[in-house]
């Protein structure tokens, strides 16, 4: 094939053009961002299954790898005898150096146009990249987001940062005049707002049985719907649902049965959970339906740190320097304190997963952005959760993050998050059983949503720690499912396995282990102080006779 060298640009719509200015710009929209994300890495390389996770996240690995394949076809059929630029094995996937322009460079964009401009692709882990790419581009005039994204400037307070208009949100009670239906739906109505109100910029305006409508009409926004039901029987349930006003399409809902034991009251488990739950759907709601956050007049900032929410917690390094990325540029679009406290999360996961190079540049960030996170939003449970995390993680102090956990199970007990926080203070405090506890909190509030792997996997933490052998190897193996790449339970269950006798299983979670780390080995994970599993030797989990040959 003839070498022809290829222009792609960027910025605005985005194109390829060979070197005698002919248009070799595929149609296919999945096309164009396969090399979108090939220009953008470093090296013009992606691995087959990061490329797959980021334009077919919601198939199966089996029929993404199918969709990729097609699309490499696809790809080298439109450009003809320019073909060649595209590398291809089992594993990777690159551009060839030599045989490509990106426009702009490397250096920094030199054009205000947006990057991939008009580019719509049906994928929220594409659309979350594409905004943290947009973000980064826009914060700091570089071209990838893959480098060391603690070495930017210690943050300081922005003079100007507008206040975007908040979401609307309409509350239906349907409580029917049944006392105990109206407690019921009391309790869940103000355990969403409470989380709601956390996370996003809402305003609520309420349509309540026993009384007139309360606020401002409107015309567009979102409906939370609430139902507490009594059947024949005695037993009582209650509904929640996210509709559009109209009420002719329904996004997500869901009924759970209220247990004898529990009551309707605000310690009901049944509606803390579905009241989490109901959180996530909104927030995945907005990620996954573009249309409607622009209907709805979502702000950037909150849209920007929702979509680091999902990016952290991947545990992947380049994801979680993403997730930063996107956190910055909300800080700079509105100055929440929660903003602040997720970058501290970040910092600290760069921190045990020792994916920065410059560990005291962390601390320091971290140390201004948990003063600001306080300063800010000090009555913000999420806010308490990371900050207690971060002052456990970089100062070892768990007397003041048992006293900022504690306070935040306190201000939401409906937040999984909280109660992992206040898990972890009393795991590193030595409070063994009641860190326990406050694990199966979490975890239970968490089923069913999209942290299921971080509360399954602090399950199974705890009860490694406390003995439960058998019980913490079924949520590592859990966490394990729902997250295949996230690591921790691997190690987890790498540990746990030998100690049980279950040496196949052991095997395959160190053969997994040393295919997402590249320095990962059996000697370091025994010997080296600084490998995060600090538990794990605590436990005594690690037996260099049984995992030695193993790898």
């Amino acid at each position: 094939m003839t070498k022809v060298k290829l222009s792609i640009n960027l910025f605005g719509g985005f194109s390829i053009t060979d070197g005698k200015g002919l248009d070799l710009t595929p149609r296919a929209t999945k096309t164009q961002a396969l090399v979108a994300l090939l220009a953008t890495s470093k090296h013009y390389r992606r691995s087959r299954a990061w490329l797959q996770d980021h334009l077919w996240s919601d198939r199966e690995a089996e029929q993404a790898s199918g969709s990729l394949r097609q699309t490499l076809h696809d790809l080298r059929k439109t450009l003809g005898d320019a073909s060649i630029v595209v590398e291809a094995t089992r594993s990777v996937i690159t551009l060839d150096a030599d045989l490509i322009e990106i426009s702009p460079m490397h250096d920094g964009p030199a054009t205000e146009a947006e990057f991939l401009a008009g580019m719509d692709v049906r994928d929220p882990e594409f659309n979350d990249w594409m905004r943290a790419m947009r973000a980064h581009y826009e914060a700091q005039n570089v071209a990838t987001v893959a480098e060391d994204s603690t070495k930017s400037q210690l943050w300081t307070p922005s003079a100007a940062i507008e206040k975007p208009a908040p979401i609307q949100v309409r509350i239906i009670a349907e409580g029917h005049g049944n006392p105990d239906n109206v407690i019921l739906e009391t309790v869940l109505i103000e355990a969403i707002q409470r989380s709601l109100n956390e996370g996003f910029d809402v305003q609520f305006s309420y349509d309540l049985p026993d009384k007139a409508f309360q606020g401002s009409k409107i015309d567009t926004g979102l409906v939370l719907r609430v139902q507490g039901l009594t059947n024949q029987i005695g037993e009582q349930h209650v509904r929640a649902s996210l509709e559009d006003l109209t009420g002719l399409r329904s996004f997500w809902g869901e009924t759970v049965r209220i247990a004898e034991n529990e009551g309707a009251g605000p310690e009901s488990f049944s509606c803390q959970s579905l009241a989490h739950r109901a959180t996530v759907a909104f927030a995945e709601l907005l990620m996954e339906d573009q249309g409607l956050a622009q209907s709805l007049a979502a702000s950037d900032a909150d849209m920007m740190a929702a979509s680091a929410l999902r990016k952290m917690f991947t545990m992947r390094p380049e994801e979680v320097a993403e997730a930063g990325v996107l956190l910055q540029a909300a800080v700079e679009r509105q100055n929440r304190g929660l903003y602040h406290a997720w970058l501290a999360q970040v910092h600290c996961i760069q921190h045990v997963e020792q994916q920065s190079s410059d560990s005291d540049a962390l601390r320091e960030q971290t140390d201004a952005h948990v003063r600001y996170a306080l300063e800010l939003e000090p009555m913000n449970s999420n806010v308490l959760a990371a900050t207690a995390n971060a002052r456990l993680i970089f100062d070892n102090d768990t007397i003041q993050s048992g006293a900022l956990a504690r306070q935040s199970v306190t201000l939401n007990r409906s937040n999984p998050l909280c109660w992992f926080a206040w898990a972890n203070a009393n795991l590193y405090g030595g409070s063994l059983e009641t860190a326990y506890a406050a694990a199966v909190t979490a975890q239970a509030l968490g089923a069913r949503s999209s942290i299921e792997f971080w509360t399954s996997f602090q399950q199974a933490l705890s009860a490694a720690v406390t003995g439960r052998l058998s019980e913490a190897m079924s949520y590592a193996s859990v966490s394990n499912a729902l997250a295949p790449n996230f690591r921790p339970p691997l190690r987890y269950l790498a540990g746990i396995a030998s100690q049980l006798g279950r040496m196949p299983d052991a095997s395959r979670a160190l053969t997994r282990l040393s295919s997402l780390e590249e320095e990962f080995s059996v000697e370091r994970m025994v010997n080296d102080p600084s490998y995060p599993v600090s538990m794990m030797r605590r436990a005594k989990l690690l037996q260099p006779d049984k995992l030695t040959d193993l790898l």
